[in-house]
C-alpha cells in the first residue's frame, strides 16, 4: 500500500490499540490497588510514577507503542492461533518474562535502576503478569491488521 509508515501495518489501528493497551493496564493498576495485596504498582502516592504523573504517564504511553511494535509486525502474523486476543494475551506473557529475563540480567549486571528489581514481593511479580496480560488482551483485541479488513 502506497505511503505506509511500517509495512504491512495498519498505523492508525496499531496507534490506538497500543495507547489504549498501556493506558488501560496502568487503569486496570490504578483502580485494583490493594486488593488482596494485589496491584497497586504504578500507584503509590508517595511515589512519582503512575497516573498522578503525566510526563511518566506519558512515557509508559511511549513505551506501549514501541514495545507493541513486534506485536503488530510479527507477532500479529501467527496463523496457528486464530483469535486475536489470544495472541495478544500470549504476548503479553511472553513480554513480561522478556521484561524478567532483561530486569534479572540488568540486576546481576549492576545497572544502578535494576538493583532491586526482582527484590520485591510475590505479589508485585503476579500484578505485573495480570497487568502484562491486561494489556496484551487489550491489545489483541483492538488491533485490527490490514489484511484483514474490519472485524
Amino acid at each position: 500500500m502506497e505511503g505506509e509508515t511500517i509495512k504491512n501495518v495498519n498505523f492508525p489501528s496499531f496507534l490506538f490499540a497500543s495507547l489504549i493497551a498501556g493506558y488501560t493496564m496502568l487503569l486496570v493498576d490504578y483502580v485494583f490497588s490493594g486488593w488482596f495485596g494485589f496491584f497497586g504498582l504504578y500507584h503509590r502516592p508517595d511515589s512519582h510514577i503512575g497516573l498522578s504523573n503525566p510526563y511518566w504517564t506519558l512515557k509508559h504511553e511511549v513505551q506501549s507503542v514501541i514495545f507493541s511494535l513486534p506485536y503488530a509486525i510479527h507477532f500479529v502474523r501467527i496463523e496457528f492461533i486464530k483469535s486475536h486476543v489470544l495472541k495478544g494475551v500470549l504476548y503479553g506473557i511472553i513480554f513480561y518474562v522478556f521484561t524478567r529475563v532483561v530486569g534479572f540480567l540488568g540486576m546481576v549486571g549492576g545497572a544502578s535502576w535494576l538493583v532491586n528489581f526482582m527484590d520485591k514481593p510475590l505479589e508485585a511479580h503476579v500484578s505485573s503478569l495480570v497487568l502484562h496480560i491486561v494489556w496484551g488482551f487489550f491489545l489483541g483485541y483492538l488491533y485490527n491488521p490490514p489484511s484483514e479488513g474490519k472485524r
